[in-house]
């Protein structure tokens, strides 16, 4: 085993790969803040746990499995806020999305806990 971590560090530096994080944001813990994940027309699809965000994403934890749809809304229920969001990529209980820049629709809002 410790000569693969040596062979891994080696190539590593020859590489220039280092394991670095290649987002283009940098990512900050949000202490499993609380989400409700819903669809374009406000229906609730699921409730879930905010891992880490970035400004551009975040990395969301599900406690089942759900069916995520490519966009949907993603609600702070701490904050009352509400960002259009795009699924990037999701294995069982995890996904990661990425904030779209469109502001949310109207009529969506805190109110809607």
């Amino acid at each position: 085993m410790r000569a693969m971590g040596s062979l891994l560090a080696r190539w590593g530096k020859a590489t220039g790969f280092q394991g670095r994080d290649k987002r283009s944001a940098r990512r900050v813990r949000t202490r499993l803040r609380p989400q409700r994940v819903l669809s374009m027309r406000n229906a609730v699809i699921a409730d879930c746990a905010m891992i880490d965000r970035s400004e551009t994403g975040a990395r969301l934890q599900f406690i089942v499995d759900v069916d995520l749809p490519r966009i949907f809304l993603l609600q702070d229920l701490a904050e009352g806020t509400t960002h259009e969001v795009e699924l990037i990529w999701s294995r069982p209980g995890e996904a990661g999305v990425r904030f779209t820049n469109h502001p949310a629709p109207c009529g969506v809002s805190s109110a809607n806990r």
